[in-house]
């Protein structure tokens, strides 16, 4: 449906320019609307009114859903957004209009306060209804898509491979991983796959309070006993003074940020 959107929106830009070579297209109110309604919608966007600039979107539109959950995730976790514009071309005809831009925008991310940019080529279309201009198809890279927000995640522990040694049974010992995935704004907890040289475990991290999309765990349970995977229990492997390496995996998937995975290692000294 996307494609057939595009090849749409191309070739209705292209009829539109051969007329517009030989006559008039749209009449001067019509452009004014138009681009009224195109720096509105940039405006709103920029400054995280969602609510405003939704009615400016045709909810039957493609992908409309993900367009609004991207920039709602977005508008709280972009801040100072900035959207600019180059060789930006209208072309206006009866009740349509298209127009086609290349773009970048740049914002703050929080609460990591790092910039972040995107850019891309996009063509909108637009249909006028009740006397009023809104988007009904986007071709391209939409200008609207959330920024690809980055997902991180640490580990650290305070477990030695000597109190590793002395284990007899299973017991809590300090492992502590922090996910940070601003994708999940509501979400309570989130999963990593820990894997030694023996076992294999899935981790529970829970929300941590007050920090929207950051989990946490501290704790684990540990042994030096025969690995059986996925049983709750993670076996370090001693070997003299070494341990096993734990490697930690995280992966995040997002209708508004795609799929992402992040790993990191974990060293019993």
């Amino acid at each position: 449906m996307i494609k057939v959107l595009f090849f749409t929106v191309l070739i209705f830009t292209a009829g539109l320019n051969a007329k517009i070579n030989k006559e008039k297209i749209g009449s001067d109110k019509d452009i004014a609307d138009v681009e009224k309604t195109f720096n509105e919608m940039i405006s709103y966007y920029e400054s995280g009114q969602i609510d405003i600039l939704r009615q400016k979107l045709d909810p039957q539109m493609i992908g409309f859903q993900n367009i609004i959950d991207g920039l709602t995730l977005e508008s709280k976790k972009c801040k100072q957004m900035r959207l600019e514009f180059k060789d930006k071309k209208t072309s206006v005809g009866p009740d349509l209009a298209v127009v086609q831009t290349s773009w970048e925008k740049r914002c703050i991310l929080i609460p990591s306060m790092t910039a972040t940019q995107d850019s891309g080529q996009s063509s909108l279309l637009l249909h006028k209804g009740l006397g009023k201009w809104s988007v009904s198809g986007i071709a391209g890279a939409s200008p609207f898509a959330s920024v690809k927000i980055p997902v991180t995640i640490t580990a650290t522990t305070t477990t030695n491979c000597l109190a590793i040694s002395l284990i007899s049974v299973p017991i809590p010992k300090n492992f502590k991983v922090v996910v940070n995935d601003p994708n999940l704004i509501n979400a309570k907890t989130v999963q990593v796959k820990v894997t030694t040289g023996s076992d294999s475990e899935n981790v529970t991290l829970n929300a941590v309070s007050g920090l929207s999309g950051v989990f946490q765990v501290d704790t684990i349970n540990m042994s030096k006993l025969n690995a059986t995977p996925d049983n709750g229990t993670l076996d370090v492997a001693v070997n003299g003074t070494t341990c096993s390496t734990a490697h930690i995996t995280y992966i995040s998937n997002s209708a508004t940020n795609g799929i992402q995975s992040v790993s990191t290692t974990m060293q019993f000294l």
